[in-house]
């Protein structure tokens, strides 16, 4: 990108200008939700970056207004409209439009825009460090931390501890009340909320302002990857490119905070949710209650931990024999399982109580391969060589081909009439309306049912079963629906 290294007026220019987006956006976006907030936020982030690259070498006027015009245009799409899929499609590629415009107005030779938008926006997270290092230049504090890796990597791993905390504490609160319940009663009685609130709000604002400066520093860099896969190439082959001392630092660091913040989550769940220790539940909290929810939230934490574990696997696969990281891995891996077994049982809570669904299904579907990818990343966590990514898909493969063969309708209206004879409880307009053809074989044990209602709602439902297709299209659910049709239709009455 004809980059030549920020000069330090422009690096304190920049300091101050990532400060001031850092306060915008907790001033923008904290407790509010997307509105015209995103379309200032973008209007100011284009401006920006033009400043730093409207006098670059190569700077071509017309693509950059052209795509910021577009930016601008789609970002205005939250203050005007609410139709969900273009403001949740658009989410996405505004900041990869953002990401992108510096690369098309100066010209890269990199003929793949995905590796400059991937890159433009992912790298610079390793490089947030660089704005904490010129603050503190700008301070004119003496002192050796620039050269500690240690050191650095602890106050790097500290710093994005909180920001996962920030991320993972609300799910661990929703997913379980209790563990809600508890950590509200802390924070009540050691500080003042208003004073926590303060603090959450000055360190998303260091987030913000420490990415933003990342963010710019990375388009002036003066050795740039043309594609991803030379970035990753460099990484490995290059010790100057990483700090390995800095990455395991950070590593161990967060690593060791999450599992403390696991073990104390652990603890509720074996107590209050598989022991069934109703006698301590705080008041107002039943157990039915506190079972049969948090189980989505539940299943996200499992996601992030999966995440967490391939991607400190991967930073820190240079040094096969720490054994240390690895210890810490496989604890999250464990709380992982814990979390997965408490998904698995308050889905079952769940479900046991209102019956099953698609979703519902899907759900226990979900937690029993992840289970068994765990297996895998557990393996690879102590065998570095093992090729997690590539083995995890096949099993992916193999666990989709059976479900293929698996007739999923038919047996969530199994389930549901199983539950219909033990309880009496029936969601027929779901089991009629929602299901496809598959489903009707199990219907069938219902034409008859003493209750009126599920018969009438089941003979609409083979009433309306008949397909009419071509040989070509033969499809042996349609052909059996037309069995039933012909079966409980009236004129056959």
């Amino acid at each position: 990108m004809n980059g030549v290294d920020l000069s330090k007026k422009y690096l304190s220019i920049l300091f101050v200008l990532s400060s001031i987006m850092g306060i915008l956006f907790v001033v923008l976006f904290y407790n509010s939700n997307l509105g015209l907030n995103y379309f200032i936020y973008s209007c100011i982030f284009t401006a920006i970056i033009f400043f730093f690259i409207k006098d670059r070498k190569n700077f071509n006027k017309k693509v950059f207004i052209t795509l910021s015009i577009i930016v601008l245009l789609l970002s205005s799409i939250y203050f005007r409209s609410t139709f969900e899929l273009f403001r949740s499609f658009n989410f996405f590629i505004v900041p990869a439009l953002l990401a992108y415009i510096a690369y098309a107005s100066l010209g890269t030779n990199n003929k793949n825009p995905i590796s400059d938008i991937l890159s433009q926006l992912f790298y610079p997270i390793g490089k947030i460090d660089k704005y904490i290092k010129k603050g503190i230049n700008l301070l004119t504090i003496k002192t050796k931390l620039n050269n500690n890796s240690k050191m650095m990597g602890i106050i790097i791993g500290i710093l994005l501890c909180i920001v996962l905390v920030i991320i993972i504490l609300p799910l661990m609160a929703s997913a379980d009340i209790v563990f809600g319940y508890f950590i509200n009663d802390l924070l009540s009685c050691t500080a003042n909320l208003s004073l926590f609130d303060s603090t959450f709000q000055i360190i998303l604002a260091l987030a913000a302002a420490s990415y933003f400066f990342a963010f710019i520093y990375y388009i002036f860099s003066e050795k740039k990857p043309s594609s991803i896969n030379e970035w990753n190439a460099d990484i490995v082959k290059n010790k100057n490119v990483i700090n390995y001392t800095l990455i395991e630092t950070v590593c161990k660091t967060i690593l060791i905070v999450l599992n403390i913040l696991y073990l104390l989550f652990s603890i509720v769940q074996f107590n209050y949710l598989f022991l069934k220790n109703t006698a301590s539940l705080p008041v107002d909290f039943t157990y039915s209650q506190y079972a049969r929810s948090g189980f989505f939230e539940m299943l996200t934490l499992t996601i992030i931990n999966f995440i967490i574990i391939m991607a400190v696997r991967y930073a820190t696969y240079k040094n096969n024999k720490n054994n240390f990281i690895k210890v810490l891995l496989s604890l999250i891996t464990f709380a992982n399982y814990i979390m997965i077994a408490s998904a698995f049982y308050r889905m079952f809570l769940y479900e046991s109580t209102y019956g099953y669904t698609r979703l519902r299904l899907l759900v226990y579907l979900f937690l029993i391969l992840e289970s068994v990818l765990m297996i895998l990343v557990l393996y690879g966590v102590w065998n570095m060589k093992f090729k997690v990514i590539y083995n995890g898909i096949i099993v992916i493969g193999i666990f989709y081909l059976i479900l293929n063969f698996v007739n999923i309708d038919g047996y969530i209206v199994k389930k549901n009439i199983d539950r219909y004879y033990d309880t009496g409880k029936i969601d027929i307009f779901y089991l009629c309306r929602d299901l496809s053809d598959d489903a009707l074989p199990q219907l069938e044990r219902l034409i008859d049912d003493k209750n009126l209602e599920i018969r009438i709602e089941v003979k609409e439902r083979f009433n309306n079963a008949f397909n009419s297709y071509k040989w070509q299209e033969y499809n042996i659910s349609k052909s059996n629906s037309n069995k039933f049709y012909k079966k409980y239709a009236p004129t056959q009455n």
